[in-house]
């Protein structure tokens, strides 16, 4: 659904503006927050740790472990 959601968007920012290039740009500028949030928000909230060993990445990626 989240997929479906973005697309839409994009789409319809696309309509509205008539740009190929101003829809990449949301799209960028939301995937940016997105990540800003899975590393701050997202992590915090499955740690309860301000500095985690691990960052979980719900939505973008893989889970990352840092070095022991």
């Amino acid at each position: 659904m989240f997929v479906i959601l973005t697309g839409v968007v994009a789409w319809l920012h696309g309509q509205r503006h008539g740009r190929r290039k101003a829809a990449s740009s949301v799209l960028y500028k939301r995937g940016l927050f997105l990540l800003v949030l899975e590393l701050t928000v997202i992590n915090f909230a499955w740690t309860i740790t301000r500095l985690p060993r691990t960052c979980y990445f719900q939505v973008i990626g893989p889970r990352l472990r840092s070095a022991p």
